[in-house]
């Protein structure tokens, strides 16, 4: 009894099958009376006819019973695959004891890139589960404990603690999903060695297995891991040759559009970036998708792992949000990477704040003539809207809804002004500072330091290739070197970061442009007020100001674009009903968030996801209203399929932290757990085999 109590088997169920040892018995039983017409040709055959009565023919048809029957029962055992616990000289007590017990997490890829189809329409993500499956089912029922962690953003186990329930664990993995997002796999690794330390019993085997698609730029990023050496790592990847070709794919990533904010009306540039990895040449169609409408098509021909912007230039007829997206005409392995999504806010006039002490309806100040040189109209037709601040009221949220702020005419900034400023610029804000009779801003934002004042100061030279001074023909270059500056000043110690766009006669800076934390300063030495010089009542000051508050309101707008598995924030474009329905967030699947957090007691009430599960648009909806939407997209770094070579992962997890590591290609992945036995359902195939051979060759002896 010794030896069967130190053989277990992983999956009990198949025993069911030993009924099929009937099936042979039922054959004996119906040809044991089963009468034979002999013909007596002469007396000399009646020796033959008894002999195959005898008691030697019954004891051969008995043991072809029992071969028949032992065949059935070892491919039985087989399929219920038995492991072998240890050796002749091990107790059953030792062998069955939970001390022996092990403790296995498995770490399943659910990355984006597991969407990929490898092989006969199967996705990747059918493959890693069908390899989850079968190294749960490897683990010993009631002796072994595991866990299961989803390795995308965000890792979860299934259960906070390792537990004995394998069903429970075949079944939640039976039900998941691929997701959209870049797989933190340092996360879910630290995750699984925190529940290995926790778990009470003292297993003799602790391990970690991870089936992954080995995708190359989901692990050379690998952050650092905590994975004491008492726990084993196991990677599993899903070739067999983790070096092969992977499979081909193009891509769709970062949507840009110029300007930021643009004009009902005005000419828009929008554009995307259309990525190959793939061998040899293809020439692609990418088509643009105006609030669910076809728009545009552009082809565009990509070789192997090259890269292209396509661009697209669409003109917009109404205010507000617009939904765009951009779409790939490509068989590959990806799809979901065929689609970029967007949301272009098209502004009737973009708000312009003047900063300065002087009425600006005064004439000859400069707020009078930079106001009359952005909104000539003073109407509609302008395509800026220009409000006046003094000084004092720089404050709080004044200037956050801003497309650009002018100072000027100011003897000075106060410290909580100077800091507001200072904010809305650091956050992505546009300033143009004028420099009138006093330093206006702190000297260690400007791009200078100013040192005195000089008289007869006149535009010599600029850099008119700059997007700031591109619409400059040479007609408006020759106007604006006519044009009498007045007083202008001297600067020194121009900082490394500054990029100077107009100079004097003199070679002194006129006009320069630095950033200042996401966000742009644009500082003159001069200024247009008429204590200054003439320069405002040129018309060429107009053609100025215009190009030049065109070019900072119309920063490319490709920061900051929310990806899927992070946080996305959701600004109000309409008012929110206090007195109206709770507000809700609607994801891509039409699902409400109920994890939003609704900031509405601001000026600009905003929605906030901690985790944007799925790519595309998501819809901050007040009832049958929609207050406000943002595109959501796919990490660019999943739509790279190459996968990362064996000694290179082997490496990397080294130098992260993994000492003790095992590396698999393929095969099966409870094979390589190898739970405190060895399998042995290969042999009891080989012997159910043997048997049937045996029959056949015992039978085909006696006929002889």
């Amino acid at each position: 009894m010794n030896t069967l109590a130190i053989i277990s088997l992983t999956t009990p169920a198949m025993l069911l099958g030993a009924a099929l040892v009937a099936l042979p018995i039922v054959a004996h039983l119906l040809n044991r009376r089963t009468r034979r017409r002999i013909v007596f040709p002469s007396v000399a055959l009646l020796s033959a006819a008894a002999a195959s009565q005898s008691s030697v023919f019954k004891i051969r048809r008995l043991l072809l019973l029992l071969l028949r029957c032992a065949a059935v029962v070892l491919a039985v055992l087989a399929f219920a695959r038995p492991v072998w616990l240890g050796g002749a000289n091990a107790s059953s007590t030792d062998r069955g004891a939970i001390g022996d017990s092990a403790a296995v997490v498995v770490v399943l890829d659910t990355s984006a890139s597991t969407r990929q189809l490898v092989s006969n329409g199967q996705t990747a993500a059918s493959l890693l589960r069908g390899q989850a499956n079968r190294a749960i089912g490897g683990l010993r029922s009631g002796v072994d404990a595991g866990n299961v962690i989803f390795a995308d953003a965000a890792p979860t186990p299934v259960f906070d603690t390792m537990t004995r329930n394998l069903a429970a664990l075949k079944q939640a993995v039976d039900g998941s999903q691929p997701t959209d997002h870049h797989a933190d796999f340092a996360g879910a690794l630290t995750l699984a060695a925190e529940l290995l330390r926790n778990h009470e019993s003292d297993a003799s085997a602790k391990r970690v297995l991870v089936l992954t698609d080995g995708q190359r730029s989901n692990w050379q990023e690998l952050g650092d891991i905590d994975l004491p050496e008492d726990i084993e790592l196991i990677v599993q990847t899903l070739r067999d040759d983790p070096a092969a070709e992977s499979q081909h794919n193009n891509g769709l990533a970062t949507p840009e559009v110029r300007p930021a904010r643009p004009g009902v009306g005005a000419p828009t540039e929008l554009s995307v970036e259309v990525a190959r990895f793939a061998p040899g040449q293809e020439r692609l169609r990418v088509d643009l998708l105006v609030n669910g409408q076809e728009v545009q098509s552009q082809w565009v021909r990509l070789g192997a792992n090259q890269r292209q912007r396509v661009g697209f230039t669409h003109r917009f007829d109404t205010p507000g949000q617009h939904r765009i997206a951009y779409r790939l005409d490509a068989d590959d392995a990806l799809a979901l990477d065929n689609t970029v999504w967007q949301i272009v806010t098209c502004a009737g006039r973009l708000p312009v704040v003047v900063v300065g002490d002087a009425n600006p309806d005064e004439p000859g100040t400069a707020g009078y003539y930079t106001t009359r040189a952005l909104a000539p109209h003073n109407n509609a037709r302008d395509r800026f809207i220009v409000t006046h601040l003094a000084p004092t009221a720089v404050r709080g949220t004044a200037l956050r809804r801003a497309a650009l702020v002018i100072v000027g005419d100011v003897e000075g900034l106060d410290r909580v002004a100077e800091a507001t400023l200072l904010d809305y610029i650091q956050n992505g804000g546009a300033c143009f500072v004028f420099a009138g009779s006093k330093p206006v801003l702190n000297a260690s934002l400007l791009p200078w330091q100013l040192v005195s004042r000089f008289g007869g100061a006149r535009i010599a030279e600029g850099e008119w290739q700059t997007p700031e001074l591109r619409g400059f023909d040479l007609e408006t270059q020759d106007a604006l070197a006519r044009a009498a500056v007045g007083r202008g000043w001297r600067t020194m110690a121009v900082r490394d970061d500054a990029r100077v766009l107009l100079r004097y006669r003199n070679g002194q800076p006129a006009l320069a442009s630095r950033p200042v934390g996401e966000g742009r300063l644009l500082a003159a030495t001069f200024s247009p007020a008429s204590d200054s010089g003439d320069l405002g009542k040129y018309a060429v000051f107009v053609v100025l100001m215009q190009s030049l508050a065109e070019q900072l309101t119309a920063a490319t707008d490709s920061a900051g674009q929310a990806l899927a598995g992070r946080p996305v924030t959701l600004v109000a474009d309409a008012e929110v009903d206090p007195q109206g329905p709770a507000p809700r967030i609607e994801t891509p699947t039409g699902a409400t968030d109920n994890n939003a957090v609704f900031t509405l007691a601001t000026d600009t009430p905003i929605a906030t996801l901690p985790l944007a599960d799925h790519a595309g648009f998501y819809a901050w909806r007040q009832g049958p209203a929609t207050l406000g939407r943002a595109a959501v997209n796919l990490d660019p770094r999943e739509s790279d399929l190459r996968t990362m070579p064996g000694d290179a992962l082997a490496s990397v997890l080294s130098e992260r932290g993994a000492g003790n590591t095992a590396l698999v290609s393929g095969g099966d992945s409870s094979a390589a757990l190898n739970t405190g036995g060895t399998g042995i359902w290969g042999w009891m195939l080989l012997a159910a085999l043997g048997m049937l051979c045996l029959e056949m060759g015992l039978l085909g002896g006696w006929r002889r």
